[in-house]
């Protein structure tokens, strides 16, 4: 046992020292682990232990003559030339030991469980002596707020936030030539976003700037939804962790924290601020850029996207129809709001918090129906039929089923498990009630008694419940304000000429059952007249609308997801979206506004220009060191304030353990066995059952004895998936030839080989 050294030489003094432990020991014929070595660490310091030797590799502020031309490279480099790596290891992790304001390492261990703590990100101070000083971030506050009011309660964010860019502005003279032209850049870019910043708030503290009324009022409603939105999904985790907690308990729980659970966070409320004259605007030079919102997992990306979908409801509203004629577009009604993600578990974990913003949206609604209008606001799950119902007789049929079936307490019509308004826990079979005059699926609040009972239980909201949609079929014919989908559903596009009604192309409308498509209308059996139902529905006839406004706002989340072969396809569907969402506007064209979401990425510009065909701008934009944005900060890591420790175990890879087997001749009487074996465990047993492992489905299911019938007196191996013959394509018809049996047969007589041994792993 030895330690090899290799040494190169490199320009100056400097040189790459290789260092590996030789394991030269013969193993034993017994006990070979004894000649083994577990978890070995090499620690390595130069002569006296103190000085700091090893360099970094590739030190951005060293090694400038080595930047590319790649714009994104210079700022990565820029961005992270604190962040150094001294040693690379094979099949083993390094870790340095560096003091505090060094950049050369004294110490190098190896580690077979190397740890990484990511530490913890935090919004800037909002208190007296800060850049932020006089910032309002309570939700309650804005919500009431006078145009003069928000002047000052707002200014303090830009002017903050410029304040800061002259500090940064300060330190480019300090750094590498090569660097210096690059933070120059995203100094620039960071001052662009705070005059966007600062116009959102001249916006609404100004009343001679356009639109200043209705955006006023909007952001008023956006800030009292999102008060509401905040505190009932509060109320909701209080009540799941305590069950015995009811909801008056809650709520008074909820209410003495305060602002503390209804206040944005700096970041958030920039992001809305900078969005609203796009948002106001329908033809805003600014719907032609994607503003990517980057931030850590667990930073509040969601409640910056749903404050502004809440702001889109109400200006909607407010603006009513835009043009005349053939060109007018309705806000009264259709979806506003398209929020995409890319996995359906995603989908249904935002599903309820979105929910619990549109529940807050149509309480205010019913406060005050004659601003905002009697069309209700709701949210639709549109994800597709392995998820939710397409039809709602495939609705009505699971229902019934769940109702008949003690043991099944699911469907996918349910898709939100407690009320996202109260708290209280729901249930299929209990609270879900098809009306089957309209076509509906109601989802009714068991809570329905008493002074603090739901207002979207049975008795305070009859005939309507929850404004939840999870059935395709309800979602094109009531069009909610706020659709919730996933990307895959975009192929639909092409297929089903009803899906153009959720980008607002409507021209009738029932008052039985909504929106009419004549696509749909023989499957729903709507009619242009219909008659007075013995339940106690009135006689209707439909009427023509005008076309509705498609959404206003597209929300991505995720971006980083939508990349390789899934970003190709969406980007095909991505034009077509992009057309379906434009309509005429002022002898021009106006489009949605797209905002998307991620927690990591690289070369997104070039990403979103492949999808939406857009420019890209991202928010924070990153300036100077990526762990200060301004809007995000970066705290060592103590035990104060810990961050997210990584472990990560590496597996040392070695050759498969050895073995002698006997041939077997009964292998082809235990075919059927091995199958099932390997589809149950999918790890080979041997030679030959990985053998059987490697061919096609088809192979499998090859005349031998053991087969078995199905009930449809198909052939098929027991614990196996059948293919029937009829239905096998190219290869796969080819591969009905070759019987199981041959193949096992060959395999015999090459384990009775002179030296033949089999393999099995450990």
């Amino acid at each position: 046992m030895y330690l090899a050294v290799a040494v190169r030489g490199q320009a100056g003094q400097r040189r790459v020292v290789e260092i590996s432990l030789v394991n030269a020991q013969d193993e034993p014929p017994a006990n070979k682990d004894t000649a083994w070595l577990f978890q070995p660490k090499l620690m390595v310091t130069a002569v006296g232990s103190e000085h700091a030797a090893f360099c970094p590799i590739d030190d951005p502020l060293e090694d400038t003559a080595a930047l590319e031309n790649d714009p994104e490279d210079r700022q990565l480099r820029l961005l992270y030339r604190n962040q150094l790596r001294h040693a690379v290891g094979r099949n083993v992790a390094v870790h340095a030991h560096v003091r505090d304001g060094e950049r050369c390492g004294r110490r190098l261990e190896t580690a077979w469980l190397p740890t990484y703590e990511v530490p913890a990100t935090i919004a800037p101070p909002a208190g007296e002596g800060t850049l932020l000083a006089g910032l309002e971030l309570s939700m309650a506050e804005l919500g009431e707020a006078s145009a003069g009011d928000l002047a000052g309660k707002l200014g303090p964010l830009a002017s903050g936030y410029v304040r800061w860019l002259d500090e940064q502005a300060a330190k480019v003279p300090g750094l590498p030539a090569a660097l210096q032209e690059t933070a120059q850049a995203a100094i620039f870019t960071a001052r662009q976003c705070a005059d966007r910043i600062q116009a959102g708030v001249s916006l609404l503290a100004d009343p001679a700037a356009a639109g200043h009324e209705q955006a006023l009022r909007a952001f008023r409603f956006a800030n009292k939804a999102m008060l509401l939105q905040r505190q009932h999904t509060t109320i909701g985790a209080l009540r799941e962790a305590t069950p015995s907690l009811t909801y008056r308990e809650a709520h008074a729980a909820v209410l003495e924290q305060g602002a503390t659970v209804a206040s944005w966070r700096p970041f958030q409320l920039a992001f809305v601020l900078l969005n609203l004259p796009a948002l106001t605007e329908p033809g805003h030079d600014e719907r032609q850029v994607v503003d990517l919102l980057f931030f850590p997992t667990g930073g509040g990306k969601t409640e910056a996207y749903l404050g502004l979908a809440a702001y889109t409801f109400a200006i909607r509203r407010l603006q009513k129809t835009i043009g005349a004629g053939e060109a007018a577009r309705s806000g009264d009604g259709g979806v506003a709001v398209l929020m995409r993600y890319t996995l359906r578990l995603l989908t249904a974990q935002q599903f309820q918090r979105a929910a619990a913003l549109v529940c807050a949206a149509e309480v205010l609604r019913r406060e005050d129906e004659a601003t905002w209008g009697t069309e209700r606001f709701r949210i639709g799950l549109w994800v597709g039929g392995t998820v939710s119902p397409n039809w709602y007789k495939e609705a009505a049929d699971q229902i019934t089923e769940v109702r008949d079936s003690p043991r099944s307490k699911r469907t996918g019509v349910l898709q939100t498990l407690v009320c996202p308004w109260c708290g209280t826990k729901l249930e299929a079979h209990r609270d879900l009630k098809p009306d089957d005059d309209r076509r509906r699926i109601l989802l009714y609040c068991p809570s329905g008694e008493g002074p603090d009972r739901c207002p979207f239980s049975e008795m305070g909201s009859p005939r309507e419940g929850l404004p939840i949609l999870t059935v395709d079929e309800e979602i094109y014919r009531l069009l909610p304000s706020l659709v919730v989908a996933t990307v895959d559903k975009l192929a639909q596009l092409p297929w089903h000429g009803y899906a153009g009604m959720l980008f607002g192309r409507v021209s009738q409308w029932c008052p039985r059952h909504e929106y009419r498509h004549e696509d749909m209308n023989e499957r729903t059996g709507c009619r242009s007249t219909h008659q007075k139902t013995p339940t106690g529905l009135p006689a209707t006839t439909s009427q023509p609308v005008i076309r509705l406004r498609p959404p206003d706002l597209v929300i991505q989340d995720e971006l980083h997801l939508i990349s390789g072969a899934l970003g190709t396809t969406v980007g095909l569907f991505e034009a077509a979206v992009d057309e379906l969402c434009g309509w005429p506007y002022n002898d021009g064209r106006a489009g949605p506004k797209i905002v998307a979401s991620t927690a990591t990425t690289k070369r997104a510009t070039a990403q979103a220009r492949g999808l939406f065909g857009r420019d890209l701008a991202v928010f924070p934009p990153p300036v100077l060191d990526i762990t200060n944005t301004f809007f995000s900060r970066q705290v060592p890591v103590t035990p104060k304030s810990p961050g997210r420790r990584y472990p990560r175990r590496l597996r040392a890879r070695r050759p498969p353990e050895v073995r002698r087997d006997p041939p077997r001749r009964d292998l082809a009487h235990r075919g059927p066995d091995i199958v099932r074996h390997v589809r149950r465990s999918r790890r080979p047993v041997h030679d030959r059952s990985r053998l059987l492992q490697r061919q096609p489905r088809a192979r499998r299911h090859a005349p031998l004895p053991g087969r078995r019938r199905n009930h449809k007196g198909q052939t098929a191996w027991p614990g196996t998936r059948h293919v029937r013959p009829d239905r096998l394509r190219g290869r796969h018809a080819r591969d009905r030839r070759t019987n199981l049996a041959d193949l096992v047969r060959r395999h015999q007589q090459r384990a009775q080989a002179p030296g033949a041994r089999l393999r099995r792993r450990p």
